[in-house]
């Protein structure tokens, strides 16, 4: 992914996919409940007082849709 950060740095702005994401954009579409399930360490836990991955996704998608 061109977008990917760094080895070290944290990410902190959206990604772009390689792969679209056809159920999740037909599910948002409609204003379907959908859940995301985000899985990792240190960035879905947050630490050094990074705000963690899924409250950012969760705000991010909120904002957009």
């Amino acid at each position: 992914m061109p977008d990917a950060a760094t080895p070290g740095e944290p990410h902190l702005g959206p990604v772009d996919f390689e792969y679209p994401l056809p159920h999740l954009a037909e599910s948002l579409k409609h204003g379907r409940k959908t859940r995301i399930v985000a899985i990792g360490s240190s960035s879905t836990a947050g630490a050094d007082g990074i705000l963690p991955f899924p409250p950012r996704l969760e705000m991010t998608l909120r904002e957009k849709f």
